[in-house]
């Protein structure tokens, strides 16, 4: 399967998840689909995740998930910008999501540290297993 992605520049053709769903159509071929970025979708004006999962349906067989402050592609982790995480997974169930899920982020930030300095490794990833599984859990209740 392939799939297409839509884009965080807000005058890019393929920027608005519609349009991208348009080129999958057209192609006419099980084997075109959709990766929603929803960091992405946050940076165009008036789009909401959840709305866009619903929109592209059963179209949808990827998402990239990360965060931002609405503004620019900042690939933050989930909680960290302006996306309703809630709806996004509600919406997520209702279409009977069954695609991958791919964390599209940066590394976490040590909070004792001057903001730029990244976590352990194992930390890091602890705290990633517990974002998964928690989404996970959230979809699947």
């Amino acid at each position: 399967t392939i799939c297409l992605e839509n884009m965080p520049h807000r005058n890019f053709s393929m920027a608005k998840p519609e349009k991208v769903l348009e080129l999958a159509q057209l192609m006419n071929d099980p084997h075109f689909a959709v990766c929603l970025d929803f960091g992405h979708v946050a940076t165009q004006e008036n789009l909401s995740v959840a709305d866009q999962i619903r929109l592209l349906g059963d179209k949808l067989q990827a998402v990239h998930i990360h965060d931002n402050d609405g503004l620019k592609d900042q690939h933050s982790w989930p909680g960290e910008g302006v996306i309703d995480w809630i709806e996004a997974a509600k919406a997520l169930k209702e279409i009977g999501y069954q695609g991958v899920f791919s964390l599209e982020t940066a590394p976490f930030r040590d909070p004792a540290g001057d903001g730029n300095e990244k976590l352990p490794a194992a930390e890091f990833l602890e705290k990633a297993k517990k974002l998964i599984a928690a989404t996970q859990q959230f979809i699947n209740e």
